[in-house]
């Protein structure tokens, strides 16, 4: 007896049959038990004799139940994960249970349209952007999406998980097939999905709407670099959407875009999962366990040393030896860091929004007499501003760093009895907004109001744009210039009177002379002229300063700045990887500063100005050197610095007030 032919072909009351079969979730199944048992289908539904595929442009009537579950699918993802999604795990095939990190992504992923993940091994990385993909390409129509890898391995397995995943979904809810090969899978609705290996060519002739760059920091520079430069122009002019996903592997083009995203300074998004987050699977409990410290400790054993786990657990970009500061210390350092505080409040509104200052610094002397004022502080201390110079509006920031000087805890380099001092920063001036005729105005009404000149230097980088910048300094102090109109006058907030007899009593030996010939007097610069030949020099003699608690800073930018300023592997010296580094750059020409005469002065001096210092400002019944009319913080500008300081807290004695 021949087998039962399963005949889906519908015919009406006149008996013919119709055009085209209408398939449902009810006649699929019907077709598959048939195939299981052995019959011969009349009208065959599926993609090459596949039963979990469906050949494209079948027609399929979905029932009303169908339709709802579809629609809240197409508009949750984590629904349509935790609800259709089936994935091989230790115990088989199971419904996907999705970790707190893996929603948070997909939702991350799915509503922005430049992001970009730094995840750890082991994550679920590549299993979270196969459901992102599939669900892209499902419950999408004529949208194409491109898998770049490292390598077209990489790429091909996350194919090849998306095709597992699609295996698994019901009828209802995955399209037809035109193609399902190895790397690319092409569907009816329109949707197309292809994966291949990273290369200068990749994607060229593929209209792309969404590009997925994974394992993005493992490809070599050589093409990593050149493939984004020539890709992502054409990605954001069509508005696709790009996600790069990777492990870290060091201070890469993923690493810049990363901190960039990081920063808020670019249009991607960031995100990240860190060892920590991951459950361990527990073979013996058969469930997956919470890493702890003592894994942490243990697999930092296992590799041989916190670099090694890094390199296949870590998301910690610093671990890699190249950074100038040694990563330990200056993870120690950002602990404690907080940003400086940007209020022209502070001043008395002398100064303007692009003065910052730490405010943990200055409640030292607000603890003893909370009548007292920035001007007051500061015309007390001994300040050393250096001055990096950018080079026009929009371009790289000009930088103002102003230091003082403290007593160090370290008696080990005294000469005699004499007391030991270290550099500390206590504030900056940052913009890349200002002409430089208003940055000089506005370091010149800083050294006008706060400064007292016997005990102020001023250093500038003198290259060709800190040439410019102090010929401003002689032309704006130039006494003999009419001071009617002077657009100085009004910027320094001084009345006409007054601030002629500032400017005419401006010092400006204030400004460092670094002489050319030693054995010339006259032969000299206003500043110092950094190159290649005492970069590397000064850098390293910053790098002992700052280990060794000789020049302190705790403000983020700057040790985030620092944390980005490594040696670049084309020779000796250092530079940014990522962003600026002009914070970085002002401070380290301290270490050249105090080569001069100017400075060991000053230096010479210290123990007298601390004197003056302590008996003035730091005692009970304080009575400031500075004889101004005392202006004072209003009462709620006192309260934000008892809520600052209060809960500022620092891990050493340095940084302890």
């Amino acid at each position: 007896m021949p087998p039962y032919k399963f005949n889906p072909i519908k015919q009406d009351e006149s008996g013919k049959q119709a055009k085209r079969v209408i398939w449902s979730t009810e006649s699929l199944d019907m077709a598959i038990q048939g195939l299981t048992q052995g019959r011969r289908l009349l009208a065959n539904p599926f993609y090459e004799n596949d039963i979990r595929l469906l050949k494209g442009d079948l027609n399929y009537q979905r029932t009303e139940a169908e339709i709802e579950e579809w629609i809240k699918c197409k508009n949750d993802i984590i629904y349509f994960a935790e609800n259709y999604c089936k994935l091989m795990t230790p115990l088989g095939i199971r419904q996907v249970e999705l970790r707190d990190y893996q929603k948070k992504y997909l939702r991350h992923v799915t509503d922005n349209q430049l992001s970009i993940y730094l995840a750890v091994r082991q994550c679920g990385k590549t299993t979270s952007t196969a459901v992102a993909l599939l669900h892209y390409i499902c419950f999408n129509t004529d949208k194409n999406a491109l898998v770049c890898g490292n390598k077209r391995k990489t790429a091909v397995e996350i194919v090849d998980k998306i095709k597992k995943i699609f295996y698994e979904l019901p009828f209802f809810i995955k399209p037809g097939i035109y193609k399902w090969n190895e790397a690319e899978i092409a569907l009816d609705n329109g949707c197309r999905i292809q994966g291949e290996a990273t290369t200068t060519n990749s994607g060229i002739g593929f209209t792309i709407h969404w590009l997925l760059l994974d394992e993005f920091a493992h490809i070599p520079k050589n093409i990593a670099e050149p493939f984004y430069n020539n890709i992502f122009p054409t990605v954001t002019a069509a508005k696709a959407k790009c996600t790069i996903t990777s492990t870290q592997n060091g201070r890469n083009l993923f690493y810049r875009l990363y901190k960039a995203a990081e920063e808020g300074i670019s249009d991607y998004k960031p995100f990240k999962t860190d060892w920590y987050e991951v459950p361990e699977w527990d073979a013996d409990k058969k469930c997956f366990v919470p890493r702890d410290e003592e894994w942490y400790n243990k697999q930092i054993a296992n590799f041989g040393s916190l670099e090694a786990f890094n390199s296949q657990f870590g998301c910690d970009f610093d671990i890699s030896s190249d950074g100038l500061i040694n990563n330990n210390f200056l993870k120690q350092i950002q602990s404690t860091s907080r940003p400086y505080f940007n209020n022209p409040e502070i001043s008395n509104g002398l100064l303007g929004n692009y003065w910052y200052f730490d405010l943990s610094y200055i409640s030292r002397y607000l603890e003893k007499d909370k009548s007292l004022n920035l001007i007051k502080i500061l015309k007390n201390l001994p300040i050393v501003i250096t001055i990096d110079i950018s080079e026009g509006i929009g371009k790289d920031y000009t930088c103002f760093l102003v230091n003082t000087f403290d007593k160090s805890n370290n008696k080990e380099n005294s000469n005699n009895n004499s007391q030991n001092y270290i550099l500390r920063n206590i504030g900056y001036f940052r913009t890349n907004k200002l002409s430089r005729q208003d940055q000089v105005k506005e370091l010149l009404r800083f050294l006008i109001k706060f400064c007292d000149y016997d005990k102020t230097l001023v250093s500038i980088e003198y290259n060709t744009y800190g040439e410019l910048f102090y010929q401003e300094i002689l032309k704006q102090t130039d006494v003999g210039n009419e001071i009617s109109g002077n657009p100085l006058n009004n910027s320094l907030n001084f009345d006409n009177g007054e601030y002629l007899n500032q400017l005419m009593n401006f010092d400006r030996n204030v400004i460092v002379k670094y002489y050319t010939d030693p054995q010339n007097p006259r032969k000299w610069l206003p500043g110092i002229r950094l190159n290649s030949k005492n970069k590397p020099l000064a850098c390293n003699l910053f790098k002992e300063s700052f280990e060794g608690y000789k020049f302190v800073c705790t403000d983020e930018k700057f040790l985030g700045e620092l944390a980005n300023f490594i040696k670049n592997p084309n020779n000796d010296s250092y530079a940014a990887s990522f962003g600026n580094d002009d914070l970085v750059m002002s401070a380290i020409q301290t270490e050249l500063l105090k080569s001069t005469t100017q400075f060991k002065m000053l230096y010479s001096e210290l123990d007298g100005i601390f004197e003056k210092i302590e008996k003035y400002l730091l005692n009970e019944n304080n009575n400031p050197v500075n004889n101004k009319p005392n202006i004072g913080f209003n009462n709620e500008f006192v309260g934000y610095f008892d809520n600052y300081f209060n809960v500022t807290q620092y891990g050493n004695s340095i940084y302890d007030f």
